[in-house]
């Protein structure tokens, strides 16, 4: 089987995360390609996925250059490079990757059967929610829709999408678990895309509550909201501190009592993942996945999206019985990683396509 993923990535966050720990697995089972479309206005994000991409051992990675939203020429290449029996599934991540191989294989005789991976929707801008609703359409093109969660194939499945598969995103490896340094403060971390749909104004909203004086906050990622977040935490003096995007969060978590993420929509988060298989309890919004994958008032806390009163109350909660949620969480670190591996996940992988193409004979 032979199997070509594209994505159009930007900076390193969920649905590059996906990819990078998927696809190292899914090698081993189906002879992989990885396509990154790199916008020769602006290269560097392209360039940094592909670097990202490599060091994950990832063999047959191809940079896909383009210019502006629609390039032509690149339709034509992949046309040339994806009919004809070459790839038996191309499985796309992203509006943009599922777009240029609409256009590119339209028409042709002998068509590779397209899968869509679902990560979510953000909704931040007006071309964004735009080009989300359009990708809804082309999903009727697709031979089978992923989505990440539960949650999020109930939605789809909802607003008529047809042939909507559950794949739980994949978390990579870790270390072994292990608590946290002691500490009098209540150490938090979110890690996200600063934009709004994460919440992270509802969480410095939480923390100026006076039952927190106690608690402080690294809040690892960047993004355009950053500026104005800035302003907001700027009256919690030092008890906030901004620390930019990481590669690699895993040292921010380990320091950390727990994640936070407020998040006001959201597919199935990496980074809950990544704190859950480190053993750090989680309290989040009660969206999309999230649900499926903190366990409320044993490995963490969920609390309404968008309300700062709340999230309050369950840092309280969390702060009196710190201990109890710490040990729930490293106990239960074990089976997170079994049950979200990158093997699993490419195990399932290999299964829809084997019934995608049974289908399509």
């Amino acid at each position: 089987m032979r199997v070509l993923h594209l994505i159009a990535p930007g900076r390193i966050a969920g649905a590059e995360r996906v990819v990078l720990t998927g696809l190292p697995a899914l090698q081993h089972v189906a002879h992989v390609a990885l396509g990154a479309f790199i916008d020769v206005r602006d290269p560097t994000l392209g360039e940094s996925f592909v670097d990202a991409a490599l060091q994950a051992r990832i063999g047959d990675v191809r940079k896909l250059f383009c210019t502006g939203r629609v390039d032509p020429r690149l339709v034509a290449r992949l046309r040339e490079s994806t009919t004809g029996g070459v790839w038996d599934i191309i499985h796309t991540h992203g509006y943009k990757a599922l777009a240029y191989t609409a256009l590119a294989i339209a028409g042709a005789k002998r068509q590779p059967c397209i899968v869509a991976t679902h990560h979510g929707d953000t909704r931040s801008t007006w071309a964004v929610r735009t080009y989300e609703s359009l990708a809804r359409l082309t999903y009727h093109r697709t031979r089978a829709v992923v989505a990440v969660s539960t949650a999020v194939g109930e939605a789809l499945t909802a607003e008529g999408v047809p042939r909507v598969a559950v794949i739980d995103n994949p978390v990579g490896a870790v270390s072994e678990p292990a608590a946290p340094p002691k500490s009098n403060l209540l150490r938090l971390i979110v890690t996200a895309r600063l934009v709004p749909e994460k919440g992270v104004d509802v969480l410095l909203e939480a923390i100026r509550d006076p039952r927190l004086a106690d608690v402080s906050l690294v809040i690892v990622g960047d993004g355009p909201a950053r500026s104005a977040l800035e302003t907001q935490a700027a009256p919690l003096l030092e008890r906030v501190r901004f620390a930019g995007w990481a590669s690699d969060p895993g040292p921010y978590v380990q320091a950390a009592d727990a994640m936070v993420l407020p998040s006001r929509r959201e597919g199935l988060p990496i980074s809950v993942l990544e704190a859950l298989v480190q053993g750090r309890p989680v309290i989040a919004s009660r969206v999309g996945g999230i649900p499926e994958v903190v366990d409320h008032g044993l490995t963490g806390l969920l609390v309404p999206p968008g309300d700062a009163r709340a999230l309050a109350d369950a840092l309280v909660e969390f702060s009196q019985h710190r201990d109890q949620f710490a040990a729930a969480a490293m106990a239960a670190a074990g089976a997170t990683a079994a049950r979200f591996g990158a093997a699993r996940w490419a195990e399932r992988s290999l299964a829809l396509y084997d019934q995608v193409l049974g289908d399509a004979s």
